[in-house]
């Protein structure tokens, strides 16, 4: 009974969130067109007066429920019949993400005998579904190097998809990639203009500058 207390109550979080963001988005725009209309006490406070510098400190753990993982996979709905799970090359400490098989080095895997096969070619490839499991796993972030973290693919096998993702970062060719998105400004401009975009198409949108997590709006 607890557990479903607090589903429903972070149901509702979520969606007080979202109109919260909505009813910004939508006063932003009668602003921009010149449209007056009745503020009330609340709404007076701009939105710097009420952002928390301190994001990490507003994170409350709830349970991730088998209901809440599916509820939050709607919101990325990809495959299932495959995934990619998160790696880091013990050499460079590069990460990446690879398909995962389900016969990745036993006897059957090419790799065992020296052959370089890529996924794509193998005749002996068996990809992992993407399950309830994974998923939660995946949620509750567990691991200490991250080796849970997983990625979906969008794109269906009918060639359609649910959801679509933007990089926003500078590609000049003399800078690093450490370094590559902080040449310029223009890519908050151009992420700014999507925003834009998809609230005059009441689509819902969430934006976050990955060098900072408390940047989430």
């Amino acid at each position: 009974m607890e557990n479903v207390e607090r589903t429903e109550i972070q149901h509702m979080l979520e969606r007080s969130d979202y109109v919260e963001k909505e009813n910004r988005c939508l006063k932003d725009l009668l602003d921009r067109a010149g449209i007056s209309y009745e503020q009330t006490g609340a709404s007076k406070h701009t939105q710097e007066d009420i952002f928390d510098p301190n994001q990490g400190g507003r994170i409350q753990y709830v349970e991730i429920t088998d209901e809440l993982a599916n509820r939050l996979f709607s919101r990325f709905w990809g495959r299932q019949d495959v995934y990619s799970k998160r790696y880091v090359k013990k050499g460079t400490g590069e990460a990446g993400y690879y398909p995962q098989c389900n016969y990745f080095w036993p006897e059957k895997c090419p790799r065992k005998t020296g052959k370089k096969v890529k996924g794509m070619d193998c005749f002996s490839q068996s990809r992992n579904k993407l399950d309830i499991v994974v998923l939660k796993r995946h949620l509750e972030g567990k691991a200490a190097d991250a080796s849970d973290v997983i990625g979906n693919y969008p794109l269906l096998p009918d060639d359609t998809c649910r959801f679509l993702v933007y990089d926003f970062d500078n590609h000049e060719q003399d800078t690093g990639k450490e370094d590559a998105r902080d040449a310029d400004e223009k890519w908050k401009e151009e992420a700014e203009a999507l925003r834009e975009i998809c609230c005059q198409c009441r689509q819902w949108i969430c934006s976050q500058d990955h060098r900072d997590s408390s940047k989430c709006p």
